[in-house]
């Protein structure tokens, strides 16, 4: 889906900037609360419309904890990062320079087309599934463990 936030960001970044739809509920985008957990939130009746743009747009940035793997940062909270919880969670956190953060706020995305009307966005970790709808293209969203492969 197109970034919500497109005119508020740097012309550089907007190619990477995505806002993402509940596949089952077209008007609800994932958003992310002042406390940093991912919910679904209504475009016609939000919380706050002055930041619903911001907290509902991500920045996908590729190669920048490990090769190959993107971290996803929020619009609304500048080096905020997505990262996986040992309670099942997506939360989103300031970037701490660790190898555990590193390691919980790294994802893999693989592009794939699917026929029809809709195409699904997956986000998997070792602790979640979330499963989000895109209209434009489909990113399969993967959070990988680093420590199971060194």
């Amino acid at each position: 889906m197109k970034c919500r936030a497109y005119d508020t960001i740097a012309p550089a970044l907007r190619p990477f900037c995505v806002s993402y739809v509940h596949p089952d509920r077209p008007a609800f985008y994932a958003m992310v609360s002042p406390s940093g957990v991912m919910f679904a939130e209504p475009e016609y009746a939000p919380t706050n419309p002055a930041t619903f743009d911001d907290f509902s747009s991500f920045i996908l940035h590729k190669d920048v904890f490990f090769p190959g793997s993107y971290g996803i940062e929020l619009v609304g909270r500048r080096n905020h990062y997505a990262r996986g919880t040992a309670g099942g969670q997506t939360v989103f956190a300031e970037f701490e320079d660790t190898p555990e953060f590193k390691t919980a706020a790294s994802w893999f995305i693989f592009e794939s087309t699917i026929k029809g009307k809709s195409i699904h966005l997956s986000v998997l970790s070792l602790y979640l599934y979330m499963t989000l709808c895109v209209r434009t293209s489909v990113l399969l969203l993967l959070y990988f463990n680093f420590n199971d492969i060194y």
